[in-house]
C-alpha cells in the first residue's frame, strides 16, 4: 500500500483474500438445508465456540485455516469484506483453533479441517494467540475515541495478565501492561502495547505469536467521519508497527472493511442503472488507496466498492470484447448486495444529486455566458460520465436531466428540436 497506509512496510506481505465470506453462498447452504428439523439459526452471535457447543446452524468455513497455513511466505493476511459478512466469526474460529490456552478438538469435530490430521496435530491449540477486535473504537472526537482504544487494550492486557507473574517477561513490558490496565499509559505506551504483548508472549511460551486483529480499520473510518483522521491515523500507525519486522510474530490475520463514502458515491445514473439491471460497468481500479483520498475522485470510490466486495470483476470469458489496460469490468456479485445498491446507494445518489447547485449553470445559460457555461458543463461531465458514453442520445438525456424540475425542460426540448432541424432540414 502507498501514501498514509497503516499497513505499509518492507517485509509486510499483504495477501488480499476475496473468498471465504460470500453471503450468497451462505444463503445457498441455508436453502439446501432448510428441510433439517430443529434448525437453530444464530442471530447476532459471532462466537465460534458458542455456535458449535449450542448446536447452532453453521456453514463450514474451516478450510480457511488450511489456506492460511499453506501460504507460508505470507506474514500478514488482510481480509477486506463488507460489514455483516461473518468476518468476526471467522476470526473467532481462528482464535479457537490456534490458541494454546484452549482445547478445541471437540468443537472442530465434523468440520472439514478435522480431516487434515497432520495439520491439526501441528497447529491446533499449539500457538500463543493474541486476538483483538477494534470494532468498539469510536467517538465523536479524538479524546473519546482514544479513550475507547485504551479501554480495549486494557481488556486485552487483563486477559493476558498471567504474563505479569513470569520471570521470563521483561520488567519494562510488565510495567507497560500495568499502566495500560490502570488507564495511565502514555501515547507512546499505547502505540507499543501490541508489540510488547507479542514480545512478552514469545518470551513466556518460547514460541512465536499468532496475531488476529478484527475490524482494524474501524478507528480510522470513524475518525474520517468525525474530523480527527490525522490524529487517529498517527496512533494506529504506531499500534500496527507490531506487524513490521517483529521477530515475535509468526503470522497475522487482519480483517476490515474500508468505509463506503456517502459523498459523490455515484454521480452517473447510467452506471447505477446498468448495475441494477444486471449489467457491468468498466472502471479503472486502484488497489493502493488510503482514507484521505477516498473522496478525491469517482475512480477511487469505484475502487473502494471493488476492494471491499460490494462489486466483483467479470470473468474475461463473459466479456464481449477485451478490456483496455488497467481497466476492470465490475458487476454486483449477488442479491444481497444488489439490495444494498437499490436502497442505501440509490438514496446516497439521490441526496447527492439534490445537493448539486445548478445556479451557476442556469445563470450562464440565460445570460449567454458561453465561457461560464463551458466551465460548468465540463465540470459536470467530468463528474458524471465516462468515455463509453459517446452516443448522441445520451447527451440529450443528460441535458434534459440537468434542467428537469427547474422549469427548463421545454427549453431543452426546443434546443434539441432546433438542432435536428438545422442538421436534417426538418423538424
Amino acid at each position: 500500500m502507498q501514501g498514509n497506509s497503516i499497513l505499509c512496510g518492507k517485509r509486510c506481505v499483504v495477501n488480499l483474500i476475496a473468498t471465504c465470506y460470500n453471503k450468497s453462498y451462505r444463503q445457498h447452504q441455508f436453502e439446501r438445508s432448510a428441510s433439517m428439523k430443529n434448525l437453530s439459526i444464530p442471530v447476532g452471535v459471532s462466537d465460534f465456540e458458542e455456535i458449535r457447543r449450542k448446536g447452532y446452524y453453521y456453514v463450514d468455513k474451516s478450510m480457511l485455516i488450511a489456506k492460511l497455513l499453506k501460504d507460508e511466505g505470507t506474514k500478514v493476511t488482510l481480509i477486506t469484506r463488507p460489514r455483516r459478512f461473518g468476518k468476526t466469526l471467522g476470526m473467532s474460529m481462528l482464535a479457537n483453533f490456534f490458541d494454546v490456552r484452549k482445547d478445541s478438538r471437540d468443537i472442530f469435530e465434523g468440520l472439514e479441517i478435522a480431516g487434515e490430521r497432520k495439520l491439526c496435530e501441528k497447529w491446533r491449540n499449539q500457538c500463543p494467540t493474541l486476538f483483538l477486535s477494534l470494532k468498539r473504537v469510536d467517538g465523536l472526537d479524538f479524546q473519546n475515541a482514544y479513550g475507547m482504544l485504551g479501554a480495549v487494550l486494557a481488556e486485552l492486557c487483563v486477559e493476558h495478565q498471567y504474563l505479569l507473574g513470569s520471570d521470563r517477561v521483561a520488567t519494562y513490558d510488565k510495567r507497560l501492561f500495568t499502566r495500560v490496565m490502570d488507564n495511565a499509559a502514555t501515547p507512546t505506551e499505547i502505540k507499543n502495547c501490541l508489540l510488547a504483548l507479542t514480545r512478552a508472549m514469545w518470551a513466556y511460551y518460547g514460541k512465536q505469536v499468532v496475531l488476529l486483529i478484527d475490524e482494524y480499520d474501524v478507528p480510522v473510518a470513524k475518525s474520517n467521519s468525525h474530523g480527527y483522521y490525522l490524529e487517529m491515523l498517527d496512533v494506529m500507525k504506531g499500534l500496527l508497527q507490531v506487524l513490521k519486522d517483529n521477530q515475535a510474530l509468526d503470522f497475522a490475520v487482519i480483517t476490515g472493511c474500508l468505509k463506503i463514502a456517502k459523498e459523490s458515491i455515484f454521480t452517473g445514473t447510467n452506471k447505477l442503472e446498468t448495475l441494477l439491471a444486471g449489467g457491468y460497468v468498466i472502471q479503472k481500479i486502484d488497489e493502493n488507496l488510503t482514507y484521505d483520498y477516498l473522496h478525491s475522485s469517482e475512480d477511487n470510490l469505484w475502487s473502494i466498492l471493488y476492494l471491499t466486495g460490494y462489486l466483483t470483476s467479470v470473468r474475461e470469458m463473459e466479456l464481449s470484447a477485451p478490456l483496455a489496460e488497467r481497466m476492470t469490468a465490475l458487476v454486483i456479485p449477488n442479491a444481497e448486495i444488489k439490495e444494498i445498491f437499490e436502497t442505501t446507494v440509490s438514496r446516497w445518489f439521490d441526496e447527492s444529486a439534490k445537493e448539486w447547485d445548478r445556479k451557476e449553470l442556469f445563470h450562464a445559460v440565460w445570460n449567454g455566458d458561453t465561457e461560464g457555461l463551458t466551465r460548468e458543463m465540463n465540470k459536470l461531465l467530468r463528474w458524471t460520465i465516462s468515455y463509453h458514453d459517446y452516443k448522441e442520445d445520451f447527451y440529450h438525456a443528460f441535458l434534459a436531466g440537468i434542467f428537469t424540475g427547474a422549469g427548463y425542460c421545454n427549453m431543452i426540448r426546443f434546443v434539441v428540436m432546433e438542432y435536428h432541424f438545422l442538421r436534417n432540414g426538418a423538424w
